[in-house]
């Protein structure tokens, strides 16, 4: 996320990024186990998901971040969650997409001034990725994926002092801000059985932010034309050029229904 003028308005925009970002599961696996043998074909999967996820990290300040799952689910106005994939021979692509309109009331702290915070944001990160089948046998795959994360924010935010003893200030913030970063890793599955496997994936990037990683190891049961996974997930960005935060992170359980066709 590019950085604000203002120290405290990125604060905000930051925030407000981090509460975008709550939800999403584990990516699915680009290839379904079942289908390698007709690879010649288009193959395709859709996904829904919902990751629960918790926020935390830590400010320029050096203040912490934290924001629990819950308040994060209650302050959900409309949200989709979802993506599709396509593969062919060894080549996969895939591209995930979340939208998300959401506003909360908080008092937090910016700076040594206690705030009231009225936030509404509206934004999309999307995640396009593409794959390369490099190892493929009766119990193990492993694709190595390259791509990108990009957020696209916008945010109003109305700004109140928090303590009714201070001298009171009202502020109208608005504006949006994009983040790209590129990334590369593995993801792929270890079969346990003709039914139930294990799916994994791990990748590293840089561009906007410092640096960012995630992973994610779960458990998955496949039936004749959709699997149903469950999983736990952690993501991370550290940032180089904001006045806001130092680093962010969400983790989390989540769950999700894949469907093939």
């Amino acid at each position: 996320m590019k950085s604000s003028k203002e120290t405290r308005g990125n604060a905000v925009v930051s925030l407000c990024m981090a509460l975008l970002l709550l939800a999403a599961v584990a990516t699915p696996s680009i290839v379904k186990a079942a289908q390698r043998q007709n690879s010649d074909e288009w193959q395709f999967a859709a996904e829904l998901y919902l990751w629960y996820a918790s926020i935390g990290g830590s400010t320029a300040q050096e203040g912490d971040l934290q924001i629990d799952a819950n308040d994060l689910i209650d302050d959900l106005n409309m949200a989709f969650m979802g993506n599709i994939a396509m593969r062919k021979n060894r080549w996969g692509f895939m591209i995930d997409a979340l939208y998300l309109n959401a506003s909360d009331n908080m008092n937090t702290q910016v700076g040594p001034v206690g705030v009231n915070l009225d936030v509404e944001l509206d934004g999309w990160v999307v995640n396009p990725m593409l794959g390369y089948l490099v190892v493929d046998s009766d119990k193990f795959s492993m694709n190595v994926v390259a791509g990108a994360r990009y957020l696209d924010l916008s945010t109003d935010v109305d700004l109140r002092n928090a303590d009714p003893s201070a001298a009171s200030f009202n502020q109208r913030l608005s504006g949006s801000g994009s983040n790209w970063d590129g990334m590369i890793g593995v993801r792929g599955e270890v079969l346990l059985n003709s039914n139930w496997f294990i799916p994994y994936h791990l990748d590293i990037g840089a561009g906007d932010s410092d640096f960012t990683w995630q992973a994610f190891g779960g458990l998955g049961y496949r039936f004749e034309r959709f699997d149903i996974l469950a999983g736990y997930r952690y993501l991370s960005w550290e940032f180089e050029d904001n006045a806001a935060l130092d680093n962010l992170n969400l983790s989390g359980v989540g769950v999700g229904v894949k469907f093939y066709f």
